[in-house]
């Protein structure tokens, strides 16, 4: 680990999460990352923000170096793992990044405990959790997420050398193999069944929405490139919330450039996002 940051053990109320933080260099910011992910995913993000504010990130349940969970790994539980993790350990209001999954996270900490979160940026999710549902109901979603929760859990070399792997760009690959080598399987059960119902049940992101009254910037990939946010999610999200702004990037998909070392159009988005709140 880059020893500017430390990593530490959380605990939360059903387990321990295993976080790190940057140097307290300005106000606080807490980074979630996506489903199958871990923290080191948004490190060219935590690289860029420390120095000039106190970055955070953890694992989430059943994820990297955190606690499994037997089987718990709805959005509520990810959910009340970050609002435990913001009132524990932040002492003052937070800009919270989310990326996919962790922006749905992130979103409903806005809702539920405003006075703790400051602004919210969310890269590339779905605007409604019935949209996030129809994706997991896809037979196409099904047959790769089935194919992703047999090798959850395996070596990184079989993971690599799997069809999956075959599939996946170098530059990714490494980092891709380690997260999924350190994922619980369980985590993707309602993926590989395609339960998209069951997955998001007692999450409404009508309600979460409207409760959001801090700044949030969308980031978007771009959906020829495998982008999800769509512009209806767009549409939907801005009906919804009163201070929004939106940024697409252009020929980056879902990743939005951080898995492939080319990050430069979403650090350029957030760094205008931050200045416009100063």
């Amino acid at each position: 680990m880059n020893e500017r940051y430390t990593q530490y053990p959380f605990r939360a109320p059903e387990l321990v999460l295993n976080c790190v933080e940057g140097p307290v260099a300005g106000p606080p910011m807490l980074f979630l990352h996506g489903l199958c992910d871990r923290w080191q995913w948004l490190r060219p993000i935590l690289d860029h923000m420390s120095g000039r504010t106190h970055v955070h990130s953890f694992d989430m349940r059943g994820h990297g170096e955190s606690s499994r969970a037997q089987g718990a790994y709805l959005p509520m539980d990810y959910a009340l793992d970050a609002k435990a993790f913001i009132h524990g350990r932040l002492s003052e209001p937070a800009i919270v990044f989310g990326h996919s999954a962790g922006g749905l996270v992130a979103l409903w900490c806005a809702a539920t405990c405003p006075e703790k979160v400051r602004a919210v940026i969310n890269g590339d999710l779905f605007g409604s959790t019935q949209r996030l549902a129809d994706l997991i109901k896809r037979p196409e979603s099904i047959s790769y997420y089935g194919a992703l929760q047999s090798l959850a859990g395996r070596s990184r070399d079989e993971i690599a050398e799997s069809s999956l792997g075959a599939r996946m760009p170098r530059e990714t690959l490494d980092c891709w193999s380690i997260s999924t080598s350190l994922l619980d399987p369980e985590v993707l059960r309602h993926y590989a069944s395609g339960d998209g119902d069951a997955y998001v049940q007692g999450f409404n992101t009508d309600k979460i929405l409207a409760g959001v009254a801090c700044p949030v910037l969308l980031v978007s990939g771009e959906p020829s490139c495998g982008g999800v946010m769509a512009e209806e999610d767009v549409v939907y999200a801005c009906d919804r919330i009163a201070n929004t702004q939106h940024v697409q990037l252009e020929g980056i998909g879902h990743g939005l450039g951080l898995s492939t070392a080319k990050p430069e159009q979403l650090l350029e988005a957030i760094d205008g996002f931050m200045a416009s709140l100063s």
